[in-house]
């Protein structure tokens, strides 16, 4: 049965989300709403036209009050996380599903409170890659090691993830991928994390680490929004509990001083620093790596881990860059698994069905057979 689905934001993800709802609900319809849509044909020129058919273009502008009755069975919020409450009010409004990627805390919390009695349709929250696939990766692990070792104790849960170019040069060490506005707003906001069983929040890049990830070198620090809900459902079982945002060696420092040397505390004044020495660029790459420390039956400490690199992508003919594959892609699977089991209400990471979520054809039969590499290691220090 074809379906209607509802994108608010015509850039690259609303785009590569279309593409992705077309390979898992064939034949469907998708009316997308923005403010102009002079980037609506970047990725599409290679799009079928039959598919373009069935995509309607709607112009609203979501800075002003926007109401109005949409019918169909669920509308994608590809919109900076601004707009996030204000498109969840209207798709519950209309009794429509709702899924949305945004790592913002502040607009999360106002969706979880719109949506405690709300049960006509599912609410689904941070189903992104950071938030998103990074939490769902990190659930499994979590599962993994309670059912081989059930009388673990879990140590510490890291996820992270990066978004990065092929290369970077001195002394920035970056290039934006990606939302440069969620790039800066991430870097600035407090961080979500547990320390020794105790929810926190820290400031955004206190911290760097170093790891070597696949031969790579890279370094860490924390940032915020990626973590979702995985702090609050998991810290009575793990000790330690973070989510990180990878980059190449010297990133974080360089931030850091601006942001020191300029007093910056608006993520739009960072972002215009930022923009002044940091490029754009096409050629991507997304870097996911998730651990988990547990102490054995014999209490030795142990680790399992898993680590990602999804490269630009061909699907249904239409070339999609790495942040646009790695974000759209768990968005939809996210969406599929609702709709196939009826879910209704408030859903967050932690309650996505990890195994249907990673065993999905998406997740299997692109991410795997189109260049992505899975890694698994296991090992005792």
């Amino acid at each position: 049965m074809n379906k209607n689905f509802h994108i608010f934001g015509s850039g690259g993800i609303g785009q590569a989300a279309i593409v992705a709802l077309e390979s898992c609900f064939m034949g469907s319809f998708y009316h997308v709403y923005d403010i102009r849509f002079d980037d609506m044909n970047r990725y599409f020129t290679d799009l079928d036209e039959n598919v373009k058919l069935r995509i309607t273009q709607h112009n609203i502008d979501l800075s002003k009050t926007f109401v109005g009755e949409i019918d169909g069975d669920f509308v994608l919020d590809c919109t900076p996380g601004v707009f996030a409450p204000k498109v969840a009010s209207l798709a519950m409004q209309n009794e429509m599903g709702y899924i949305n990627l945004t790592e913002y805390v502040e607009e999360t919390e106002i969706i979880c409170d719109l949506a405690k009695s709300y049960s006509s349709a599912a609410v689904i929250l941070q189903s992104g890659v950071a938030p998103g696939f990074v939490n769902i990766v990190g659930k499994k692990l979590i599962e993994k090691v309670q059912t081989e070792h059930p009388k673990s104790t879990l140590e510490t849960l890291d996820m992270m993830v990066g978004a990065l170019s092929d290369n970077a040069r001195s002394p920035h060490f970056y290039a934006f991928t990606w939302s440069p506005i969620g790039v800066a707003t991430e870097y600035l906001m407090p961080s979500n994390l547990v320390e020794n069983h105790q929810e926190l929040k820290v400031d955004s890049l206190a911290k760097i680490s170093s790891h070597i990830i696949d031969g790579i070198s890279y370094e860490s620090s924390h940032t915020s929004g990626g973590v979702a809900d995985m702090a609050e459902i998991f810290a009575s079982q793990i000790k330690n509990i973070s989510y990180q945002t990878l980059r190449y060696p010297g990133h974080f420092q360089w931030v850091k001083d601006l942001i020191k040397n300029k007093k910056i505390t608006d993520p739009k004044v960072l972002l215009s620093e930022m923009e002044k020495e940091v490029p754009f660029v096409e050629d991507d790459k997304i870097i996911i790596y998730t651990y988990l420390d547990y102490l054995n039956d014999n209490k030795k400490l142990q680790s399992v881990s898993k680590s990602y690199e999804v490269k630009p992508q061909t699907i249904f003919g239409v070339k999609l860059r790495a942040i646009q594959v790695a974000t759209a892609i768990p968005m939809i699977v996210s969406v599929d698994w609702a709709m196939s089991f009826g879910k209704k209400g408030l859903v967050t990471q932690s309650m996505i069905d990890a195994d249907f979520f990673l065993n999905h054809k998406l997740i299997v039969n692109i991410f795997l057979e189109n260049g992505v590499e899975l890694t698994e290691t296991e090992k005792i220090y």
